[in-house]
């Protein structure tokens, strides 16, 4: 889909979330990392990679 402002925001969400997972899988580093370098806690980090939409 080429308007991206028609999508659910479930479907961004879940993107966002596997884009950061093929990230810090394709650097060879560890959740944890990853974590630390946005300054999120890996908890945080892990909804949003589950593409949960409340990030707190």
């Amino acid at each position: 889909m080429d308007n991206i402002y028609m999508l659910a925001d479930t479907i961004i969400f879940n993107g966002i979330g596997g884009n950061l997972k093929a990230v810090w899988l394709r650097q060879n580093i560890t959740q944890q990392s990853l974590a630390d370098a946005a300054g999120v806690s890996l908890s945080s980090l892990k909804k949003i990679e589950k593409g949960g939409n409340r990030f707190v």
